[in-house]
C-alpha cells in the first residue's frame, strides 16, 4: 500500500510539472534530457560526451528551501522575459568553493544569447562547456557525492582507463523526491581528460625531437670547426719542429 501511494504521488507530481512546461525531447522521466553521446558503456559506468549546456544555478545554503523553488520560479516566468521555460533533467547538485549548489539544465533549443536573466535573489545563469564525463548510474537513496562504492568504482574505472579527473563529483538526479528509491535514476559524474597518455607521449616525442635536433646541430658545428682547422695554415711552433742535432 505504501508503494502504491508513492507511485500515485509520483504520477501526480509529473503531471503537475508537465502542465507547467513544454517538453521537446522525451526521456525516461518524460522530460528533455541534457544532450550527450555515449562513447563507452561498461556495466553501470558510461563515458559520455556532453554538448555545451546552459544552466540556471543557485546556492543551497540560504533561505531554507534547498534552492529548488528559486530555480523553479525562474523557469515559471520568474525571469527578465517573463518566459515560461520547460523543465528538463537532470537536476545537478555539486560543491563549488566549499558551497553546495543546485542547477537546472535549460532546453537545448535555447541558445546562450536567448537565455533570460534571473530576477530572483541568488540565482544566476552560466554556460558549462562541452566535455567528456565518466558517469556511474545507480538507484536508491540520493547521497551527496555518491555512495562510497560508487565513488570507488568510478575512480578506479577512470584510473584503469588512463583518464585524468578534471572536476569534483557532480550529482545528477532524474526523478521527483516522491519516486520510490528502487525506481530512481541517480548518477555520479566526473569530468575527465580522456587523452592524457597520448598527449604526454606527444610531448615526450617533441622534446626528444628537439634534443636530437640540437645534438645534430652541435655535431655539424663541431665537424665544420674541425674541417676549418684542418684547412687552416699556421706556422709550426717550437714543439712542432724536429731538432736536427742532439
Amino acid at each position: 500500500m505504501y508503494v502504491v501511494k508513492l507511485l500515485i504521488l509520483s504520477i501526480l507530481s509529473i503531471l503537475f510539472i508537465s502542465g507547467c512546461s513544454t517538453v521537446t525531447k522525451i526521456g525516461r522521466s518524460g522530460y528533455e534530457e541534457a544532450p550527450h553521446k555515449v562513447l563507452i558503456k561498461n556495466g553501470n559506468i558510461e563515458l559520455r560526451s556532453y554538448s555545451e549546456l546552459q544552466l540556471v544555478e543557485t546556492s543551497m545554503n540560504t533561505q531554507g528551501d534547498g534552492g529548488f523553488m528559486r530555480l523553479f520560479t525562474y523557469i515559471d516566468r520568474g525571469n527578465s522575459k517573463s518566459q515560461k521555460i520547460a523543465m528538463t533533467t537532470p537536476v545537478y547538485i555539486q560543491k563549488k568553493n566549499n558551497a553546495k549548489t543546485i542547477a537546472f539544465v535549460l532546453p537545448a533549443s535555447m541558445n546562450k544569447d536567448e537565455v533570460p536573466a534571473p530576477t530572483g535573489i541568488n540565482v544566476k545563469t552560466e554556460t558549462r562547456p562541452s566535455g567528456a564525463y565518466a558517469v556511474y548510474r545507480y538507484s536508491g537513496k540520493r547521497i551527496d557525492g555518491g555512495s562510497n562504492d560508487a565513488k570507488k568504482s568510478l575512480n578506479e574505472w577512470i584510473v584503469k582507463n588512463g583518464y585524468r579527473s578534471l572536476s569534483e563529483p557532480i550529482n545528477a538526479y532524474y526523478d521527483t523526491p516522491w519516486t520510490p528509491p528502487f525506481l530512481r535514476r541517480n548518477e555520479l559524474m566526473v569530468q575527465v581528460d580522456t587523452d592524457p597518455v597520448m598527449r604526454d607521449k606527444a610531448s615526450f616525442n617533441n622534446n626528444l625531437l628537439r634534443g636530437v635536433t640540437r645534438q645534430l646541430a652541435d655535431e655539424a658545428k663541431r665537424e665544420e670547426y674541425e674541417r676549418l682547422m684542418r684547412q687552416k695554415k699556421t706556422p709550426p711552433t717550437e714543439a712542432d719542429e724536429v731538432p736536427t742535432q742532439l
